[in-house]
């Protein structure tokens, strides 16, 4: 159903806050039409002894359903009459409608009075010139060592040891037979392993029984066998004859070219070298950029104070509550309502006032999302995933309407981001990973 042609007569009246009542009339002509077209698809199916399906006299028809079908059909009618009468008074609605009042018998003029909330109005006061401190990322050669380092490894061989002893980079295949405390074998209770001699830089526990050993060596070692009818119970170490079938040493290549031509991205290491460090700067520097972003956002909040209309904080509340129920239901628990309201009021409210704040400073500074900057966006976000046909994918994102629009609201908060970030007074401090960790130990100490 539209209504565009319709006419409404319309009257707005202020209440306290952002509550508007609307009285609405709507003449009987303007609805008949509607009326007429729900009885004439009544008549199509209409069966009636004397008449064949479909030819039952209108008069009939009305005379039998015409009260029903109005009042039926005016239900329907009732949301487009709404969003009608909202559009043409400009409000923009932000909680669901209340009808105070209705007035209609079949063949009179409807009278509507409805109470709603309206997006509240302010100035946007201040937004520029607030003074952060803000952490710079610097890559270091240890950063880019690191990354080579993880490279070669992906790129690594492995090559089996004949008479050397296991060392602690080294992996072993072992066949394991577990012992009772006799020393005598159990039956059915050996098995065949591979086993890294190190972990993380520290050796493992096989690792420290194990280092030196030779292929084709034996010995008896304390191990704890895993319980196979249940994985989870805890098993006691015990006495274990281990014999090394082979002994396995990685080979990382050179770091030169030929490593570079290996990732089928780059020509020369010096490319290379070049890609690793802007992507360790790019992602290391969005966790900095993203708390900026935060304490930027709360200072707009702060400086910006406007109330919110009550049924707006209840009804996100509401879905808020609505998911929590359902994450409650898959786990069998319950949810206590009252201390979700009280818990996340608060939250709530400041997304509200971010929300209204971030479309007014995006309207203020003219901020436009183009298609192809979402497509970039895409590409950046797949293309670890090395897709086969990109403009095949693509065209396909570009149909989930849902999806599309997130990642387009995402470009778009990342141009209102740095829009707002040069109209800042930033202190930078250069933050190196040695900084990161000193202060992650911290943590941790305090933590202990």
């Amino acid at each position: 159903m539209k209504f565009t042609g319709v006419s409404l007569n319309v009257q707005v009246t202020e209440e306290q806050g952002w509550v508007r009542t609307l009285l609405i009339d709507v003449p009987y002509d303007e609805l008949k039409p509607e009326f007429e077209k729900a009885l004439k698809k009544i008549r199509k199916d209409a069966k009636m002894e004397g008449f064949r399906k479909g030819k039952v006299p209108m008069g009939i028809i009305k005379r039998l359903y015409g009260a029903q079908v109005e009042l039926d059909t005016l239900e329907d009618m009732l949301p487009e009459i709404l969003h009608k009468a909202f559009v043409e008074k400009e409000l923009k609605v932000v909680t669901r409608p209340t009808v105070n009042k209705i007035d209609f018998h079949p063949g009179s003029d409807l009278s509507l009075e409805v109470r709603v909330e309206v997006e509240p109005e302010f100035e946007l006061k201040k937004y520029e010139n607030f003074k952060f401190d803000y952490d710079v990322y610097e890559v270091t050669e240890d950063d880019i060592a690191e990354a080579i380092e993880k490279i070669r490894e992906k790129y690594s061989n492995w090559e089996t040891l004949e008479d050397e002893p296991a060392a602690e980079n080294d992996h072993v295949v072992l066949d394991m037979q577990k012992l009772d405390e006799s020393g005598m074998p159990l039956v059915g209770e050996k098995i065949e392993e591979f086993y890294p001699i190190s972990d993380g830089g520290e050796l493992t526990e096989i690792g420290r029984q194990l280092l030196g050993a030779k292929k084709g060596e034996t010995r008896k070692i304390v191990y704890a066998f895993p319980n196979d009818d249940d994985p989870e119970a805890p098993v006691a170490p015990g006495p274990c004859e281990v014999t090394v079938k082979e002994v396995y040493r990685q080979v990382l290549p050179d770091i030169d070219d030929e490593l570079a031509k290996d990732t089928g991205e780059f020509e020369t290491l010096e490319e290379m070298r070049k890609d690793i460090e802007e992507r360790i700067r790019t992602s290391a520097q969005k966790n900095f950029d993203d708390v900026l972003y935060e304490k930027i956002i709360d200072k707009l909040i702060e400086n910006n104070p406007f109330d919110l209309p009550e049924g707006m904080i209840e009804e996100r509340l509401d879905d808020l509550i609505n998911d929590f129920k359902k994450e409650a239901e898959r786990n069998g628990d319950e949810v206590d309502e009252d201390e979700i309201r009280r818990k996340y009021r608060d939250m709530v409210v400041s997304q509200i006032k971010w929300q209204l704040i971030r479309d007014k400073l995006i309207k203020h500074f003219d901020i436009k999302v183009e298609d192809d900057a979402v497509r970039k966006e895409f590409e950046k976000l797949t293309a670890e995933y090395n897709l086969p046909n990109i403009d095949a994918a693509w065209e396909s994102f570009r149909l989930d309407f849902s999806q599309y629009s997130r990642l387009a609201s995402r470009v778009l908060s990342q141009r209102l981001f740095e829009e707002l970030k040069s109209r800042q007074k930033l202190k930078e401090k250069k933050i190196t990973i040695k900084d990161i960790r000193k202060a992650n130990e911290k943590r941790a100490k305090k933590s202990a």
